[in-house]
């Protein structure tokens, strides 16, 4: 629990140059400063010689909570008079480089003035509270939302990077909301001006920033050493990360060992996306955008994001050949999984009834008002029909299936498919989407090999990124048929590790990138798929 014993009273005043202010509560305490919430009154009188209505602010104490102490309101220095004063230069500092930078999205300073034996200044006040609040109290956010407050970060931040300043402490706890829900940036304790060759005009050194949000150089910056906007885009884009996952990103060192992108997938957000944030928090400075403009322009679609070149590849790779076309397999189905049927001996004779039953409602459903045609048949239901278990409904289905009895198959696909039963799902998907005794239906194919693809299952995941990839039945989009052909090609789906090869091979959906395509080609080739060893055999590799 934060001490707030040392901070102003409410009621405290404050006199400042232009306004007045009075204290009415702490909103943070940090190791040099508190902020408080105040009312401000202007002291240049109106028409009539009253003061103008009060309005909120934000006043900022310097103050160091280690070493400062309060007699009264003074702020006494103790026994570190000079540590005080080389950090409230700093303070002071910080003050003055918000006042230059008249930006919507930075945050209006009204004045900086000196009270009680420290330094002050006012800002505006932000009503919606701080990103990072805002995250908490959702869990995470949309990639709509997240990409809008992306927006409006990038452009303050690019608008810093323009005036040769680096924020170099980008978070979510930096991002205040207006109540109209515009993103603020805040907080420039860290903040660096850089000369046209990136070197720092003042101080050579700089904090380390936040874990998980500072990429690696900044914590290990020596003396001496240049500022490249690329800090604050791999900040930017570790923001971008927490805001969709609600988690903070691992420190750099263990970002260099392999981007954790499994949040991401988790979250469903899109591969265009993820793509763009894995680049930003590249390792290497010069494998990052290499400016906020060009980050913004990835996440928009406006350019495709190039892999980071692989370590040199082996064996060379020839001339690539034109894509083959991507295969959409069917489910595979598994025969051993169905239940077991003794061998004769039992209860062959309530099967019998089972049969003579079904047979004798339909006949009386087609003598009876059965006459409409075009309505689509469903086998009845029987009683001992609805006492099978959706398992059974589908391996029913399958016997149909495998004697290319496809009109009866479906209806038991149906049965246990409405019940939820994921792989029926997906065999209902495929039936649509062939036309196997059923109208052929692009839609309704997505339908189904979504339900079941949401649900884990792999060739309904598989599917549905064939469908993403060739627009059927769905809005072309090459990012979600990444995005799922990858969700089933982790499970060990041979197609979809295929497709995914072909994916990165051919830039389709993500940067090209040889290395990754042959790691997925050779899975696939593992598997005994044809279609992989023979990109494997195109592009030199073996298998």
């Amino acid at each position: 629990m934060v001490d707030y014993d040392k901070a102003l009273k409410p009621g405290t005043v404050l006199r400042g140059i232009k306004y007045d202010y009075r204290i009415d509560r702490v909103l943070g305490q940090g190791t040099f400063g508190i902020t408080y919430l105040a009312y401000a009154s202007d002291k240049k009188p109106g028409k009539r010689g009253e003061l103008k209505a009060d309005f909120a602010v934000a006043v900022k104490e310097f103050f160091m909570s280690d070493i400062n102490e309060r007699d009264g309101d003074e702020v006494s220095m103790g026994s570190k008079g000079n540590l005080f004063t080389n950090y409230r230069h700093k303070f002071d500092r910080e003050a003055r480089t918000l006042g230059q930078l008249k930006h919507n999205g930075i945050v209006k300073v009204h004045e900086m003035f000196n009270a009680n034996g420290t330094s002050y200044y006012s800002m505006e006040y932000c009503e919606g509270g701080s990103l990072d609040d805002l995250i908490k109290a959702k869990g995470c956010l949309t990639e709509a939302e997240a990409l809008n407050y992306f927006a409006q970060m990038a452009e303050a931040l690019q608008f810093m990077h323009n005036n040769r300043m680096l924020h170099l402490d980008m978070k979510p706890g930096n991002v205040v909301l207006r109540g109209t829900g515009e993103a603020v940036l805040i907080d420039f304790g860290l903040s660096k001006q850089f000369d046209k060759n990136g070197v720092p005009e003042s101080s050579t050194t700089i904090g380390g920033g936040t874990p998980g949000y500072a990429p690696i150089e900044q914590a290990n910056y020596s003396e001496g050493g240049t500022l490249p906007v690329t800090m604050d885009i791999y900040a930017l884009g570790a923001t971008l990360y927490k805001m969709l996952t609600g988690t903070c990103p691992p420190v750099s060192s263990e970002v260099m060992l392999g981007f954790p992108d499994l949040p991401l997938l988790n979250h469903y957000v899109s591969s265009k996306t993820i793509v763009a944030i894995r680049r930003a928090m590249e390792a290497k400075p010069g494998d990052r955008f290499q400016s906020v403009a060009d980050f913004a322009k990835a996440l928009s679609g406006e350019v495709v994001v190039p892999p980071v070149p692989p370590v040199p590849p082996e064996p060379p790779v020839p001339p690539k050949p034109e894509p083959t076309p991507k295969p959409k397999p069917t489910p595979r189905p598994k025969p051993e999984s169905r239940p077991k049927r003794s061998g004769g001996s039992g209860k062959w004779w309530l099967a019998a009834i089972a049969v003579v039953a079904v047979v004798v409602v339909a006949i009386i459903y087609a003598n009876i008002g059965g006459t409409d045609t075009s309505a689509e048949w469903h086998e009845p239901v029987a009683e001992p029909v609805v006492q099978l278990t959706a398992e059974e409904q589908y391996n029913r289905g399958l016997d149909y299936a495998n004697n290319d009895d496809y009109d009866n198959a479906v209806q038991w696909f149906r049965f246990a498919a409405d019940r939820g039963y994921a792989p029926a799902q997906c065999y209902l998907g495929w039936c649509y989407d062939t036309g196997k005794g059923i109208a052929m239906d692009e839609y309704e194919a997505v339908k189904w090999y979504r339900k079941s693809a949401e649900q884990g299952n792999a060739d309904a995941q598989c599917n549905l990124g064939v469908c993403y990839d060739n627009g059927e039945g769905v809005a072309k989009n090459a990012y979600e048929a990444v995005k799922w052909y990858r969700k089933s090609a982790e499970q060990g789906n041979a197609s979809a590790q295929y497709n995914l090869g072909l994916c990165y091979e051919f830039g389709s959906g993500v940067g090209k990138d040889t290395s990754e395509a042959v790691m997925w080609y050779r899975k696939a080739a593992a598997q005994n798929y044809e279609r992989a060893k023979e990109r494997l055999d195109a592009l030199g590799y073996s298998y």
